[in-house]
């Protein structure tokens, strides 16, 4: 005898799967009303589907995250500002476990620059701190992090850096 899951409507006895399957009862032959009908099954599926679509839905584009500013970002709510630091991160090819890190400097910078800068402009700040300036980096996550003071090939990769176009509007270019 297979597992129980059910009992008559009538004489409450066990029953089986197969006999539940069956609508019967195999102790006193009492039709049984057990079961979900396809009716029910229908409606599932509908929503089920509903639900599916629902959540696949993206709020946000690649493209629209690519012109989207930091005052744009800011007024998001936590959950689609998780959506896009995950999409920004993802594509810049972070590591899983980088990504608590590159969340907390870009949320970082966001909070103290200007409004009309692209988020992913910053995300290329941190992306410079967590290569050339772990450091730095390594303090959005605990502030109070001993700070790790720059080798002498560091400083020269950061001098560099600072001097070209892309290292203009960077903050750790600016004197302190």
């Amino acid at each position: 005898m297979g597992r129980t899951y059910l009992y008559c409507q009538r004489c409450n006895e066990a029953l089986t799967m197969s006999a539940a399957a069956e609508k019967l009862c195999p102790h006193c032959g009492e039709e049984q009303m057990h079961g979900v009908g396809l009716k029910s099954y229908g409606l599932l599926l509908a929503f089920s589907l509903v639900y599916a679509a629902y959540l696949s839905v993206e709020p946000f584009s690649e493209e629209e995250i690519q012109v989207m500013t930091v005052g744009s970002y800011l007024y998001l709510d936590d959950d689609d500002r998780d959506f896009v630091l995950y999409t920004v991160t993802n594509a810049g090819g972070v590591e899983p476990k980088n990504r608590v890190g590159f969340a907390a400097c870009v949320n970082d910078f966001a909070i103290n620059k200007s409004l009309d800068l692209l988020v992913t402009e910053i995300f290329g700040w941190c992306v410079f701190q967590f290569e050339k300036l772990p450091g730095k980096f390594a303090a959005h996550i605990d502030p109070f992090a001993k700070f790790v003071p720059l080798t002498a090939k560091e400083r020269r990769e950061m001098l560099l850096y600072c001097l070209s176009e892309k290292g203009l509007s960077n903050p750790d270019c600016l004197p302190q």
